[in-house]
């Protein structure tokens, strides 16, 4: 095997010489009129039309933010015009139930003062017809016990007779 590379080395050399890493014939120009073309290519084809989906993503990205600001910039509107009619319509109910609560009890007031008045009258009415009842009872009862009384002493009278 050492024969063999031997023999191959002087064959070696005689390439390197004739056609080196850096080796300023056709090929070099040809290579970059390769380079220039690819690259041109690639750029109508392949970088022009990616750059322009991207352009036109950032744009509707930027639509969408700008719109979703704005939306958001409403929404917190609506959020605090709510609140405020959430304020006012709680103390619209505070003033109702306040004003509810007044007029009850006046009418309890009024109804229970109506009740007192009405009792009172019923109390007289039946004072002054228990009184009445009693004036003309009263005679009646002192006749009745007048009566009795002289039965009573008639009897008594008579019992006495006989004794």
């Amino acid at each position: 095997m050492h024969i063999l590379l031997t023999l191959i080395t002087p064959i070696l050399a005689m390439d390197e010489g004739a056609g080196g890493l850096f080796d300023f014939n056709a090929t070099l120009p040809f290579m970059s009129i390769q380079v220039i073309l690819l690259t041109v290519v690639l750029t109508f084809i392949f970088y022009k039309p990616t750059a322009k989906v991207i352009d036109e993503r950032k744009m509707f990205l930027t639509s969408t933010v700008s719109r979703a600001s704005s939306i958001l910039t409403y929404a917190n509107i609506l959020q605090n015009e709510f609140d405020e009619k959430v304020k006012q319509a709680r103390v619209f109910k505070q003033a109702i139930i306040s004003a509810s609560e007044r007029e009850a009890k006046e009418s309890v007031n009024a109804e229970t003062s109506q009740a007192r008045k009405n009792t009172e009258k019923l109390i007289e009415r039946t004072r002054k017809d228990l009184e009445e009842q009693k004036n003309r009872v009263l005679p009646q009862l002192e006749q009745e016990v007048n009566e009795i009384a002289a039965l009573i002493k008639d009897k008594v009278e008579g019992i006495t007779i006989i004794i």
